[in-house]
């Protein structure tokens, strides 16, 4: 998923819906809600970081950036867990200068 293109400075709201794999329906992990993200430099700026619950399986984390934050393609993953399963979702975003 690719979340677009924002400009230094920005807070970017990086969401994820979570389904049962079985009914499609919108469905909570019943033990954790993460996401990771990495700058366009290879720099982890988040790491296993707790999402927001926003509705049954819809959750959200709002990132900010800065003036100085890197330009380019930032990418990272959310980590649903549900007992000892884990599912990932992968997610990017670039970031430019005004």
């Amino acid at each position: 998923m690719h979340f677009g293109t924002f400009y230094r400075g920005a807070t970017v709201r990086l969401y994820v819906e979570c389904r049962n794999y079985l009914t499609n329906a919108l469905a909570d992990p019943s033990t954790t809600q993460t996401v990771t993200l990495t700058d366009s430099e290879g720099t982890s700026v988040l790491a296993a970081q707790a999402l927001t619950k926003d509705a049954t399986g819809k959750y959200y984390y709002e990132y900010d950036t800065t003036a100085t934050s890197p330009c380019g393609r930032w990418v990272g993953y959310f980590a649903m867990t549900s007992g000892t399963t884990v599912s990932n979702s992968k997610f990017s975003f670039d970031l430019e200068t005004l």
